[in-house]
């Protein structure tokens, strides 16, 4: 197993792992298009860069697109509008990823993997 520092290496890296491959949330690239598909099919999303700290969270609800930070809440209506928001005015890294705000039925949990190993030449370990 190779060792993975960013947040969507990570995630690629355990879902190699069959065991663990039910209990993944989906995640992807941030993309116009990945925003917009994830919006369609959850309806509120989570956008985090893939190093660091922070997210912005963002729903699609009663024909609004409502952006959530730390510190404030935007509507605006338009979708093209809100991604180039997002671009222009909340994204500041190259990288993020995107993934559901909420869990579904089938993941009804959140749970924190763990990698680790022994040694520089040991094999990796989840737990």
């Amino acid at each position: 197993m190779k060792i993975s520092r960013g947040r969507l290496s990570q995630y690629n890296l355990l879902l190699t792992e069959k065991k663990l491959n039910n209990y993944l949330v989906e995640t992807a690239l941030f993309s116009k298009a990945s925003l917009y598909k994830f919006l369609e099919k959850y309806h509120e999303v989570v956008v985090k860069p893939t190093f660091g700290i922070g997210e912005l969270i963002i729903s699609f609800e009663n024909k609004e697109y409502k952006i959530r930070t730390d510190k404030s809440v935007l509507i605006i209506i338009d979708r093209e509008e809100m991604y180039q928001h997002l671009i222009h005015n909340e994204l500041k890294q190259k990288f993020y990823i995107v993934h559901p705000q909420k869990l579904t039925a089938k993941k009804t949990f959140q749970y924190f993997a763990t990698v680790h190993r022994k040694s520089r030449i040991a094999k990796w370990r989840f737990t």
